[in-house]
């Protein structure tokens, strides 16, 4: 007789057997009707995405040629970042390249608009079937491309490039040599004046600021910093002392200071030398508020007041009470203020020569080549000019030859001579026995 227990056991892996068949049974029916399907068409086997991989050629006259064209030297091509991007559209992957440069440029001629140039660009891009966003800024002479390569079979576009276009001035603080040929740029070699203390260096000061001229507009607009000498008191001293600052170019006091040719005219706000102690600085604090903007002084004239102990020694007093340095113009050869400078210890400066005493364009860019090789010899120069046609013209002019020479065109208070340091110097090596 069979026990209950068993019959129970034996119901229990009947079922489990029929149950394990019906998913069994199941299963080869699920993938015969798989394959079935295939082999009719009916069911489509997963395919792999398609690929397009986009290879971005720079366009035409993306080099120097184009900036050339348009009166610009191109001073630096610089490729900042290459990374790879992907993007899926329509079941395609799209694999591309994505590069980022940075340009620096230098116009040559003062009329020359980086809006113009780069509308001009951005037209040229577009004729190639470029995809463009552009944005400009015209007070930092600054514009950013965006540029698209344009796939019309997917109707879509891809960032491929990006590029930051900067057009040199005064408040970019310094330049960069030129391309070499075949040279890919200076990029990050266009660094601040104060980190490039081997190159060599030149001051240009620009004297008698003041009056309405010509020679204004492109002085204002030169793309490097020169060092505006302005007069106290005249109809547009405040404004374009104002308009240079702004620009970035350094200013300063042109003071008036009594010559040997009792016969010319100072100006307003002239120094005697038969003020007393408290008129000189009364005369002077005065030209100063009228123009607060200045980092120091140089003197208009002055070939009777720069050798006069008693008007130097209060001029320059007052100058290091308030923290301005002081450019001898060098009217005369007896001048005491570099002795003077030096004994209350005033950071100063001393013009080497003239630019323009012939006013001719073709003489004053004699002069510059000359600064040039002075300042290659010695290290640094100083050179002054004036608000004039053709000092402008020459300054202009010879952009390219600067630029080529590889001196660096800097304010005056940046190749200062500071006494206090030197003074410093010579007492810490007299003490370890080196004098």
């Amino acid at each position: 007789m069979v026990s209950p227990f068993k019959k129970l056991r034996k119901g229990v892996e009947l079922v489990v057997i029929y149950r394990y068949s019906r998913q069994r049974l199941f299963l080869f029916a699920l993938m015969f009707f798989i394959l079935s399907s295939i082999a009719f068409g009916v069911v489509t086997a997963p395919q792999a995405t398609p690929l397009l991989r986009l290879d971005f050629v720079n366009p035409e006259n993306w080099d120097s040629t184009f900036w050339l064209e348009q009166g610009y030297l191109l001073m630096a091509y610089e490729q900042v970042e290459t990374s790879l991007k992907q993007k899926v559209v329509d079941d395609t992957l799209i694999e591309w390249q994505k590069t980022q440069d940075v340009l620096w440029i230098v116009p040559t001629d003062f009329k020359l608009d980086l809006r113009e140039t780069v509308t001009q660009l951005v037209a040229n891009l577009r004729e190639q079937k470029y995809q463009i966003d552009v944005v400009i800024d015209d007070t930092t002479q600054h514009a950013y491309l965006q540029v698209g390569q344009v796939l019309p079979s997917l109707k879509t576009a891809v960032i491929v490039h990006e590029v930051e276009i900067n057009s040199a001035t005064p408040l970019h603080g310094g330049q960069a040599r030129s391309l070499q040929e075949g040279g890919d740029g200076l990029g990050s070699e266009w660094l601040s004046i104060a980190s490039e203390d081997f190159q060599p260096k030149l001051a240009i000061v620009i004297d008698d600021w003041g009056y309405r001229s010509r020679a204004a507009e492109p002085l204002l607009s030169y793309p490097f910093p020169l060092t505006m000498a302005v007069l106290p008191y005249l109809a547009q001293s405040q404004e374009l002392a104002h308009r240079a600052a702004s620009l970035g170019h350094e200013v300063i006091l042109h003071q008036p200071m009594q010559p040997l040719n009792v016969y010319l005219d100072m100006g307003p706000g002239g120094i005697y030398v038969d003020m007393s102690g408290d008129e000189i600085r009364s005369r002077l604090l005065s030209n100063l508020q009228h123009l607060p903007m200045v980092s120091g002084m140089n003197n208009h004239m002055g070939s009777k007041a720069t050798t006069d102990p008693h008007t130097m020694e209060v001029v320059l007093a007052t100058l290091k009470e308030l923290e301005l340095f002081f450019l001898d113009s060098r009217t005369s050869p007896l001048t005491i203020t570099q002795t003077i400078a030096e004994m209350i210890e005033l950071p100063y400066a001393i013009n080497d020569f003239f630019l323009d005493n012939v006013n001719e364009t073709e003489a004053i860019k004699d002069q510059i080549r000359l600064a040039i090789q002075m300042a290659k010899r010695r290290g640094q120069a100083i050179v002054i000019g004036h608000v004039r046609v053709h000092t402008a013209t020459a300054l202009w002019e010879m952009i390219p030859e600067i630029v080529e020479s590889g001196v660096q065109l800097v304010p005056v208070s940046s190749v200062l001579t500071h006494p206090e340091l030197v003074t410093t110097a010579y007492t810490e090596q007299s003490e370890e026995g080196e004098y």
